[in-house]
């Protein structure tokens, strides 16, 4: 059983120098061979540092964290190594210097990673793929309890949630979206200087969040309704019967008058 036992963990660490093996097999109690998981990370590329222990035939054979990696020397315990977020730029064949600065991600400083450079491997910044922000727009106000403090972009927060920036710093919210229609005109006289809304999604319906001149309320949103206005017409006194085509009855529209707006028929 013991040469089957070393001939089976033989064969599947030499596989893993050509293939990333996510099955390894240990004997139990029992005698008998069981599948197990291999140790996080991945072998390093060459061996540079002091090994915990000489020869091995599986992880699990190996102290702590470390796995069982395959050298010019043998099979040897030794740390894992992890490859950190990103890609290697694309290499220039003509300007790569002939050194091995480094042999793995872990050697490199910061966020910079062991890139092949057409010659020798160095420490490089890695390529960053631009990643488009998730739907909605940032809230106008902090109106809510944050999924998370601390964020640079959309991707690191939770779900549909954005990464906004208020007076507490960036945080993730959920996202404010826009409803479809238009503010009608402020009525600079008759605004209430009241916050009764932050976004679109605060109010029910088909209501926007508008500025009424003083505070935000939820108004129904800016009616256009077919044909053009006539020509401004003349009116006894300057005043403002409407401030949108939807304050006017049937197909009439909001039109200006010689002093004011007026509902008037389109031509």
């Amino acid at each position: 059983m013991d040469k089957h036992w070393s001939a089976v963990c033989a064969f599947i660490l030499a596989l893993d120098v050509f293939v990333n093996v996510h099955l390894v097999f240990v004997e139990g109690a029992d005698g008998n061979l069981k599948e197990t998981l291999p140790k996080p990370g991945h072998c390093p590329r060459r061996l540079n540092i002091v090994r915990s222990r000489k020869g091995c035939e599986c992880d699990e054979e190996c102290p702590g964290n470390h796995k069982c990696c395959v050298f010019d020397g043998g099979a040897v315990c030794v740390p894992p190594a992890f490859p950190k977020k990103g890609v290697c730029p694309r290499r220039n064949w003509d300007a790569g210097l002939c050194v091995e600065s480094c042999s793995d991600d872990s050697d490199c400083p910061h966020d910079e990673k062991c890139c092949f450079n057409g010659c020798g491997h160095t420490c490089t910044a890695p390529y960053t793929v631009p990643t488009l922000p998730k739907p909605g727009h940032c809230p106008r106000r902090l109106n809510v309890v944050p999924s998370r403090k601390g964020c640079e972009c959309d991707e690191d927060c939770p779900e549909n949630h954005k990464c906004c920036v208020f007076d507490c710093g960036a945080v993730c919210v959920p996202p404010a979206f826009t409803k479809k229609g238009v503010c009608p005109r402020r009525n600079w006289g008759a605004g209430l200087c009241v916050e009764f809304c932050s976004d679109d999604s605060d109010c029910p319906n088909d209501e926007k969040c508008c500025f009424n001149g003083c505070g935000h309320t939820c108004t129904a949103p800016y009616t256009v309704k077919r044909g053009r206005c006539p020509s401004p017409q003349g009116t006894p006194m300057c005043a403002e019967y409407c401030y949108h085509d939807g304050q006017c009855p049937g197909e009439q529209k909001c039109c200006k008058t010689t002093c004011g707006h007026a509902c008037s028929e389109p031509c």
